[in-house]
């Protein structure tokens, strides 16, 4: 978690992009993403997950290698889309190793761990991102994380308790029943999560470019807001799953994180350019992100149970590399054109939409009869 906070202004400071050709970077890392995440979904049929997951770090620190040497624009904008896609290929893994692990009782808490550890690198990695930059340039930071990546793939294989290249057997005969393109209720619930996605993936592109330009915070200080948002959520998430693991209708936490969120980006227009709007900001996005993707995860899981694991999980991250795809480049464009107030207002209109959404699926998705502890 190195250069993606920090790949706008990398192209817009470092390499003199414009915001729209930024925009067409990120656009490509969510091309990447979207084909991964399918992908990734569809290699779980025939792949143990802990294969998938130390080639899919190994390869995408490749990538993240290879693009120092790529200086054209769009032969960039191609790399960080492959090496994206190499990257996605991990996330769909991630949640069927836990739906193989975990039980009703404990699924949620087991996505929070492993939330946790990702909100642990979020906390860290942007805060020594911000070092390198300091001290040894933007180039750093692509081998920083490329290397990191890679260690993390041998690591992964040597303690992995699986073979290397095992086919998971009786896995297409488990899987085979049950596709989330006939689920009408999960397709519905995706596309609420996805309004949602695609106004808080602002804060990996849009908000740096904005901390800068606007409030003119450097990259060190932009670095320290990323490390607050991963350590709060580091320190807090899992005692916040706890408190409302008695709650039966998890829905009604995901309405109230989307809404918290949607209100986040509001606060940027109401307090615009000042100190109050970080602070708000970084409140409320933080505390409505703890409320709302944990258990956007647990439910996507256990509408998927008998079913095709995979497939499900696939088209969740799917979701989320849509975020990519669709929301970074858009909330660069409407920065770039109609400038961050509408930009903001904008985004906190997706998340009232969402909100509402998920408010109109309590009843379709019957939660009360289902148990996500």
């Amino acid at each position: 978690m190195m250069v993606l906070p920090f790949l706008s202004l990398y192209l817009t400071k470092d390499l003199n992009w414009t915001l729209s050709d930024a925009a067409l970077a990120a656009g490509c890392f969510g091309i990447g993403s979207l084909f991964g995440a399918l992908l990734g979904g569809q290699l779980l049929s025939r792949y143990s997950s802990s294969f998938l997951m130390y080639i899919s770090l190994i390869l995408s620190g490749l990538g993240y290698l290879f693009l120092l040497v790529l200086n054209s624009k769009y032969l960039f904008c191609f790399g960080i889309g492959i090496t994206s896609l190499l990257a996605s290929l991990f996330s769909p893994c991630v949640f069927a190793a836990i739906e193989e692990s975990s039980t009703d009782e404990t699924r949620t808490r087991a996505i929070t761990l492993t939330r946790l550890a990702m909100n642990l690198g979020i906390a860290l990695g942007p805060l020594a991102a911000a070092l390198l930059i300091k001290n040894l340039g933007y180039a750093s930071l692509f081998v920083a994380d490329g290397l990191t990546c890679i260690l993390a793939g041998i690591l992964l294989a040597i303690y992995s308790k699986r073979s290397a290249l095992v086919e998971a057997k009786n896995k297409v005969s488990e899987m085979a029943v049950g596709s989330p393109m006939e689920d009408s209720v999960f397709l519905f619930f995706m596309l609420f999560c996805m309004f949602n996605g695609i106004a808080f993936i602002q804060i990996i592109n849009s908000i740096p470019v904005f901390f800068s330009e606007v409030h003119g915070l450097s990259e060190t200080q932009i670095a320290f807001f990323f490390t607050i948002n991963g350590l709060v959520i580091f320190l807090i998430e899992m005692p916040v799953i706890k408190y409302f693991e008695s709650y039966k209708n998890p829905l009604v936490l995901i309405a109230i994180g989307s809404a918290m969120m949607a209100a986040a980006h509001f606060s940027l227009v109401i307090f615009y350019g000042s100190f109050l709007a970080v602070a708000i900001y970084t409140f409320m996005i933080t505390l409505g992100e703890i409320i709302n993707f944990p258990y956007v995860s647990s439910l996507s899981l256990e509408r998927a149970k008998g079913k095709n694991v995979g497939a499900y999980m696939g088209l969740m991250t799917f979701m989320f590399a849509l975020n990519h795809f669709i929301g970074a480049p858009i909330g660069l464009y409407i920065a770039d054109h109609w400038g961050y107030t509408s930009l903001w207002i904008f985004m906190g209109l997706l998340g009232v939409v969402a909100t509402i959404g998920f408010c109109l699926l309590f009843k379709s998705f019957d939660a009360s009869k289902t148990n996500f502890n």
